[in-house]
């Protein structure tokens, strides 16, 4: 059983899901559903699910969306104490759904989350720094995952890392060097190498290595259907995936499998069981079941302030 600070975003989803064939530029009927997400919100409960103690940690506004928000996670055990508030709108996702459940493009707000700064941080930075074990997503400014690289060091704090999306996963690169492990899918682990190289890798495991040269020691890299790639100290794993007979939604599922995996390394599970409870997770939350912890039960205690 683990305590856990999720550092990362919280906000709502809007899921649009066509019930005809989209067609540029004309009215596609479509159902809606509205949740609360972000990664941060999504590894959050997952962890807490699991058993461990977790408390969340981000940037929401003053508006009723942020209160819609930490009631949610307070519904789920999760402590709220370190959550900073904005002038700025409580971010937002937007995702198009085609009808078998794939996702054809989302759009997110994170205006609040670009604006987040170090100094922010000042007013609840002992309290991170209590707990032992980070999980941050990518979405934060880069300026300040440097702040809490150098708090993470000086207090040494295991670190998680999970790219949220392929365009911000590069804003992470100073946790590289004292994090445990990184999540990312095959694309955005290309992207970032790229971007830390300057090289185009068609190989995953070359992509995977540049990652592991900054420090960080181990990689995943999920591929869908096709399962996940993981280097560890050099050596590479490939597990395939949990085959799924229906897609409901696959929104999600990434960060499933994350935290599964993470609930696996901070409970001293070996990683191969860690990895394929974590491909399992992930097939549970596509086919719209429940996620079941396939670990053994472990005590909960109480989330230490």
């Amino acid at each position: 059983m683990a305590e856990i600070y999720c550092i990362g975003s919280a906000h709502l989803d809007i899921i649009l899901t066509f019930t005809n064939k989209p067609a540029m530029g004309h009215t596609t009927p479509a159902t809606v559903v509205k949740t609360v997400g972000g990664v941060g919100y999504n590894m959050a409960t997952v962890l807490q699910q699991f058993g461990n103690d977790v408390a969340f940690a981000g940037v929401m506004g003053y508006d009723t969306e942020a209160e819609h928000v930490i009631k949610d996670l307070e519904r789920h055990n999760i402590d709220c104490a370190a959550v900073i508030r904005s002038t700025t709108n409580t971010g937002s996702y937007t995702a198009f759904h085609s009808q078998d459940g794939e996702m054809v493009m989302a759009a997110i707000d994170i205006a609040i989350y670009n604006q987040l700064t170090p100094q922010m941080f000042n007013p609840i930075i002992s309290q991170l720094t209590k707990i032992k074990n980070w999980v941050l997503d990518s979405n934060f400014s880069q300026q300040s995952y440097s702040y809490l690289a150098i708090a993470a060091k000086a207090h040494h704090i295991n670190v998680y890392l999970t790219i949220s999306s392929i365009y911000e996963g590069e804003k992470i690169t100073p946790l590289l060097p004292v994090a445990q492990a990184l999540f990312g899918n095959v694309e955005e682990i290309k992207y970032l190498a790229n971007k830390l190289t300057n090289i185009e890798y068609e190989n995953i495991w070359d992509a995977m290595q540049v990652i592991a040269d900054r420090g960080t020691e181990t990689v995943f890299a999920t591929d869908g259907a096709n399962g996940v790639y993981v280097l560890v100290a050099g050596q590479q794993i490939y597990r395939a995936a949990v085959p799924v007979t229906k897609v409901i939604c696959v929104n999600g599922a990434g960060d499933t499998f994350a935290a599964a995996v993470i609930d696996g390394m901070l409970n001293n599970q070996q990683l191969l069981d860690s990895i394929d409870a974590g491909l399992l997770a992930a097939a549970q939350k596509i086919s719209g079941v429940a996620i079941i912890n396939t670990s053994k039960s472990r005590p909960r205690l109480t989330f230490r302030h």
